[in-house]
């Protein structure tokens, strides 16, 4: 069965030269993941030495610490990895996402252009994560953000949502085209950051196969 869903949009374009949203990266958000480069591409930058990419079958491996988030919060830190399928699935379900399969996580989860997560140190959980979809030169959809709610207002989401914009203003030509569904809680925290709604010129829509 397939079904038809419209949801309110929220888009941003990064090609202000003046923008606030055009600073230079954070000093807590260092790292990334994205598209792969060639190898001699002046875009391409190092891997971060304690960054890596932890595989799906690995699920009760600890996700490495990476960059601390230290002007959100003393004890997380933000890692620019996607985070293990297995506490992927979970937080899709407990912050109110919809579930999806192992099948289906396994597939998608290093299908995303960059990825992001957050790591409560004390308890090496994984709290928060945010992914962007994209074809590397204009066009990327924001999808998976995501925050625990007992660890919710306290700048994650703002830091997530930051390390990806800046993923994209460091690798992709200027005037990229930034896209995203806004639910209801989080729209507040798009806006903070430059998102506006497109509708009524367009709205959003979804098949379901």
């Amino acid at each position: 069965m397939s079904g038809i869903i419209s949801r309110p949009v929220f888009t941003y374009r990064d090609e202000d030269p003046g923008s606030t949203f055009n600073s230079p990266r954070p000093r807590d958000v260092a790292g990334c993941m994205g598209a792969p480069l060639p190898r001699h591409s002046p875009l391409r930058s190092p891997r971060p030495s304690r960054v890596r990419a932890p595989h799906a079958e690995s699920h009760d491996t600890p996700p490495p610490l990476g960059a601390r988030v230290s002007s959100v919060m003393s004890g997380y830190s933000l890692i620019m990895t996607p985070p293990p399928l297995r506490d992927y699935l979970r937080l899709r379900v407990d912050t109110g996402l919809s579930p999806k399969t192992e099948q289906q996580g396994a597939a998608g989860l290093f299908g995303a252009w960059a990825a992001c997560h957050v790591v409560h140190e004390e308890t090496r959980t994984v709290v928060g994560m945010g992914r962007l979809l994209g074809d590397g030169g204009w066009y990327f959809h924001v999808i998976d953000m995501a925050v625990l709610p007992e660890h919710q207002r306290r700048g994650l989401g703002d830091a997530i949502l930051t390390a990806l914009l800046n993923r994209i203003r460091a690798v992709a030509p200027p005037g990229a085209y930034v896209n995203l569904l806004a639910d209801l809680p989080g729209r507040s925290l798009y806006e903070r950051h430059g998102f506006t709604e497109t509708a009524p010129h367009s709205v959003g829509m979804a098949l379901r196969l």
